[in-house]
């Protein structure tokens, strides 16, 4: 079977961050993906950057307007701001676009570019979401397996990489711990009871109006690469669950240093699958609201470790 065609759009992060690069890019052959371009936008700033990893895909590179793309193309934009905005606004329906990082921007900036959105296919870059083990762990919650859910817990330790992010990490790496409790409690309303805030490092506890205990930590190391610690643990009444999302790899020493390499589907790969089958009608697209429910969670984080109160989210359908 041919490969999907991808169009690569931007290689804005934060920092030095270059997920399009690093991250997505990689991953697209193992997905079903054939790369037809990358595009970036004319204020974009990195646009040298984008025209290197169009050089090492060996595809077009264009600047400034949106190149055309034929109904079931997908996108995968790292862009932020305006661009971003831009782009969802531009591109057809029939469209599928993921969107790494899309809580980088402020719930404002986030609501106004889903709302001019002419694409009913979106997907967050959320890729911890499509690990098989945490699609497993879902199931077994919407279905009961551990009775009625009382408690989810994650911690989520990173290497330093390209180091903490210059608006810090609540918005960078806590948006994924997020993402993850909200899909395992659907749509809820939580009261933040404390939250602990700084730039690379994030703690808070809270409870749902159905009393289920969340607790999330999140920090980046000083050293090394990758992630070193991503634990769920899922408490329910007749049953509990523990997800390993650093799992599975393998741990490879030599006389100098030891790293941990992972093997089979990862969760990079997985998210790109999903991207696929969006592209192919096969899966609906993510809405709106749930994107906007982890943004206002993590407003709230903000807001009770500054105040030194709780905070309540309020449930968004």
């Amino acid at each position: 079977m041919a490969g999907v065609p991808v169009l690569l759009a931007g290689t804005v992060g934060v920092g030095r961050q270059d997920h399009q690069s690093s991250m997505w890019a990689p991953g697209l052959s193992a997905a079903g993906f054939v790369p037809v371009g990358v595009w970036s936008p004319a204020n974009d700033g990195d646009s040298e950057r984008a025209a290197r990893l169009a050089h090492s895909l060996d595809v077009p590179f264009t600047v400034g307007e949106l190149p055309h793309l034929d109904a079931g193309t997908a996108i995968v934009a790292c862009l932020r701001g305006e661009a971003r905005q831009g782009l969802l606004a531009t591109v057809g329906a029939a469209v599928a676009v993921l969107v790494d990082k899309p809580t980088l921007d402020s719930t404002t900036q986030l609501a106004a570019q889903l709302g001019g959105a002419s694409t009913g296919r979106l997907l967050s870059g959320h890729h911890y979401a499509s690990h098989p083990s945490f699609t497993r762990a879902a199931a077994a919650v919407r279905d009961g397996e551990i009775g009625l859910l009382r408690a989810v817990m994650i911690d989520l330790v990173v290497a330093a990489g390209d180091g903490p992010s210059p608006e810090g990490d609540l918005r960078n790496i806590g948006a994924h711990a997020v993402d993850l409790m909200l899909r395992l409690t659907g749509p809820a309303s939580v009261t933040l009871a404390t939250s602990a805030l700084a730039d690379d490092a994030v703690t808070f506890l809270g409870q749902t109006e159905r009393d289920v205990v969340l607790s999330g930590h999140v920090s980046r190391t000083a050293s090394g690469q990758g992630t070193l610690l991503a634990r769920i643990r899922v408490v329910g009444t007749h049953g509990h669950i523990d997800v390993d999302l650093a799992r599975p790899a393998l741990t490879v020493r030599t006389a100098s240093t030891s790293r941990s390499v992972g093997y089979g589907t990862g969760s990079v790969v997985a998210r790109l699958r999903e991207l696929r089958r969006l592209s192919e009608g096969a899966r609906a697209g993510e809405s709106a609201g749930s994107w906007l429910a982890v943004s206002r969670f993590l407003d709230a984080v903000t807001e009770s470790a500054a105040l030194g109160v709780a905070v309540t989210v309020d449930k968004q359908d």
